[in-house]
């Protein structure tokens, strides 16, 4: 599963980057979520549906599940609770996501304050369409009218990155769809700047996915000398590509990619978008579907 694991982002967003919930996941008025209020004594869990997997947790955090899912509303926006929606036939799609990430946060430890945040953030963060400047960027698939448009922002020295590269490519071309390309290298990967202007700049020479492949291959040992090595490997111009890594307008290419992460509040890589809506690895075919 490559939902849950990412490489932390440069910019994690803060309680105070939060944007505002979507109306129909609001807090019921009898929800304990006031600042500073203290989490009542969790009563014992009764009625949490089957199709939850509540993983490893035990009963007064399994308690607590069921507090935050009876004091929440439907997110698929029918007038019934959370914990309703998750028992009815008709469940969507996303409050069965939403009630797995409520579990996760239980299982991290969080009170019912934080996850009751978590969820209305989550939510917030799936209703809000990104626009991102796709000209230059390396693309796998050609586009054309109606086609899907994945973006995926990565880091070459992110593990995860390198483990959903070859998955992503397929399902690119098995659902007919294009997938563009956006670098964001994170601050505690040392190489991973420079590896991301060396593929910029063999994209330059039309050999991109030359120097991308070469890159993660050699994930666990890149250096920038390794780097160059793997230029002259991919068959680039040397004399073009050195001058490239210099380019002013290369440079802004990155910046450019590194500022809409920031705009999106990306936490973590690799992140993925279809169509604009941020979606989660796993739920790539079924959007793209």
């Amino acid at each position: 599963m490559l939902t849950q694991c990412v490489c932390g982002s440069n910019n994690r967003p803060t309680d105070t980057d939060a944007v505002a919930p979507a109306p129909i996941a609001a807090a019921r008025p009898d929800a304990a979520t006031q600042p500073g209020a203290a989490d009542p004594e969790p009563k014992k869990a009764s009625s949490l549906p089957p199709t939850l997997d509540t993983k490893d947790l035990d009963e007064p955090e399994k308690a607590l599940l069921q507090e935050v899912l009876e004091e929440q509303y439907d997110p698929c926006g029918k007038s019934r609770s959370f914990l309703d929606s998750l028992k009815a036939a008709d469940s969507c799609d996303e409050a069965k996501k939403l009630g797995a990430l409520a579990v996760q946060k239980i299982a991290d430890g969080l009170s019912k304050k934080q996850v009751t945040q978590e969820l209305l953030k989550e939510q917030a963060r799936w209703a809000s369409k990104m626009e991102f400047d796709l000209t230059n960027s390396p693309h796998h698939g050609e586009p054309g009218p109606g086609k899907k448009v994945m973006v995926e922002f990565f880091d070459y020295q992110c593990p995860h990155c390198k483990l959903a590269a070859k998955p992503v490519a397929e399902l690119a071309e098995k659902m007919n769809a294009v997938i563009y390309y956006k670098m964001l290298p994170l601050e505690i990967h040392p190489v991973a700047k420079e590896a991301a202007l060396a593929a910029l700049a063999a994209h330059r020479q039309g050999k991109f996915f030359a120097m991308h492949d070469l890159i993660f291959e050699n994930q666990e040992i890149l250096t920038s000398e390794l780097v160059k090595v793997l230029a002259s490997k991919a068959g680039l111009d040397m004399v073009k590509f050195e001058a490239d890594l210099k380019d002013p307008t290369l440079i802004k290419m990155l910046d450019r990619d590194l500022e809409e992460s920031t705009r999106a509040k990306i936490d973590g890589t690799p992140t993925f978008y279809i169509d604009g809506y941020q979606t989660e690895f796993d739920q790539l075919e079924a959007t793209l579907k």
